[in-house]
């Protein structure tokens, strides 16, 4: 008669997720994407494992042993941001005449980053949600790690690290966004509340 496959998987060391067969040979892979090491795994990262199963040879007395490979690749998990409730107050008020930007006001001082892939970020983006074109800003002083482009058109400060190649300890970028300021270059701007992410 023909082969079939014990159902019975030995993971071969330790291994970060499951395997399972079925006795016509198919066999299903899951991983534990809870499991902190999974979720650690960068881009270009890899883990392989090896999983023992066995089919059986109804001709023979003797079982026919195999490995199984599976590869998990790593991704880009993307960092998350924490500010803390009421931190500072941001109330904007604005001068009359011509913009100097001196009464900009700081956005947050308490903005804390998580990345689970690593400590070393190349960017982050600050976004005016409902912004008002011709009227709103966000401001940033570019410094030797740090470079800042605020586009006009859709409101978006983009912050990218002068070094592309292995990104800048996040600390920076945490210290980064913790200077920005919003600013309004309208002598009668709209007073809608402002909704940044």
């Amino acid at each position: 008669g023909d082969d079939a496959f014990s159902e019975d998987v030995t993971p071969v060391g330790t291994t970060l997720g499951t395997l399972t067969m079925t006795s016509g040979g198919t066999w299903t892979y899951v991983v534990d994407n809870d499991n902190e090491t999974v979720q650690a795994l960068g881009v270009g990262q890899s883990i392989v494992e090896e999983f023992e199963v066995s089919s059986i040879d109804h001709t023979s007395p003797f079982n026919d042993t195999q490995i199984i490979t599976v590869t998990i690749n790593g991704t880009n998990d993307l960092p998350t941001v924490q500010v803390e409730a009421n931190d500072i107050s941001s109330d904007f008020v604005e001068m009359q005449g011509n913009d100097t930007k001196a009464n900009a006001v700081l956005i947050t001082d308490t903005l804390t980053i998580e990345d689970i892939d690593g400590d070393t970020i190349k960017s982050a983006t600050v976004k005016i949600t409902n912004f008002v074109s011709g009227e709103d800003e966000l401001l940033f002083t570019d410094n030797i790690l740090i470079t800042g482009s605020f586009d006009e058109t859709t409101g978006i400060l983009t912050l990218s690290a002068t070094n592309q190649v292995d990104g800048i300890a996040k600390s920076y970028f945490e210290d980064a966004l913790n200077s920005v300021k919003y600013n309004n270059t309208s002598n009668t701007p709209n007073e809608d509340t402002r909704v940044l992410e």
